[in-house]
């Protein structure tokens, strides 16, 4: 996905004589070999390399990026309405069963803001972050649009804020420095549930092995291997869940089940015959309201100054 967008955190000067380099892997910092080179934006030739240690693929250093983000959002990304609708269903399940579903969330690099209106739309309180992008979906919903709480120690653009659980859906493979965004992010939250696409099996030998590369873009430079996630985890002080493919969850959280995990064949079919078993017994046993839509509201709160006043904030709020 090409939706996410971060602050730059590369130089933009040109390559220099001895671009092929290698430098240390961005994850786990083992050495990297060159594997190919490929024209990033229709004229810049890079490098890739591959991380002897854990796998990862990284280009040399994307003095590209500003150019790249000309366009927050690039416009091949033509999958961004149907992606987030499926992240959004996988966020309804998994939010209720594992975290508090009452509790604040925040998209991180929220692109237009679409995500945030889905889940919004669900009853669950999401707000957005992202400076390079115009938020289209969810107007009155960014990060600066939240009461400040001064006792929570934070970074300058999260200042003030904690969250039940922080999503980055699609922006690691956007960053030079992951492990860096990572960490910050997890002082805001005991969970960072995330997307990016893990390599494919047998390994890219060449840009034209995987379309994830996307070198038309220039915006994906970090590309990653289930190993590469789990030093990740290890270097955030974080357990891993991953669903094998683009999914992927960093906690400190204890779980007694998976939350990504996926049944398949004959586990798949008894899976979702107990869980409607369970659903139609806990119906009739212990019946609960599903969140209520926060549609209503927030289109009354569109209407009105920007709900800076933590006693508006709470008291507009359905019940």
């Amino acid at each position: 996905m090409l939706e996410k967008s971060e602050p730059r955190q590369s130089s933009s000067q040109p390559p220099s004589a001895n671009r092929d380099q290698p430098e240390p892997c961005r994850v786990c910092e083992e050495r990297t070999v060159p594997i190919f080179q490929a024209r990033i934006l229709d004229k810049h030739d890079a490098t890739y390399f591959r991380c002897s240690g854990c796998g990862l693929i990284q280009t040399e250093p994307p003095y590209w990026l500003d150019e790249a983000y000309d366009q927050a959002i690039a416009v091949q990304d033509v999958g961004l309405v149907r992606r987030n609708l499926e992240l959004a269903a996988k966020l309804r399940n998994i939010l209720p069963a594992h975290f508090d579903p009452a509790g604040r969330f925040l998209d991180y690099a929220g692109g237009y803001g679409l995500m945030v209106r889905l889940m919004r739309d669900e009853g669950f309180d999401f707000h957005r972050h992202d400076p390079l992008c115009a938020n289209i979906f969810a107007q009155g919903f960014d990060l600066t649009d939240l009461p400040y709480t001064p006792d929570i120690p934070c970074l300058p653009y999260l200042a003030g804020h904690r969250f039940e659980a922080i999503t980055a859906f699609e922006l690691l493979e956007h960053l030079e420095k992951p492990a860096a965004t990572v960490r910050r992010l997890l002082e805001h939250t005991d969970a960072l549930l995330f997307s990016t696409r893990l390599q494919p099996d047998p390994p890219p030998r060449d840009v034209d092995d995987w379309w994830y590369f996307c070198p038309q873009t220039g915006q994906h430079v970090t590309f990653y291997t289930l190993p590469a996630l789990r030093v990740l985890a290890e270097k955030t002080g974080t357990t891993l869940y991953s669903d094998g493919t683009a999914l992927h969850l960093l906690t400190r959280r204890t779980f007694s089940a998976d939350p990504l995990a996926r049944p398949r064949g004959v586990l798949a079919s008894l899976e979702r015959l107990l869980e409607r078993w369970r659903r139609s017994l806990n119906k009739r046993m212990f019946p609960v309201k599903p969140p209520r839509s926060l549609l209503p509201e927030d289109a009354r709160r569109t209407a009105c100054p920007r709900p800076d006043r933590p006693e508006a904030f709470e008291t507009d709020r359905p019940k």
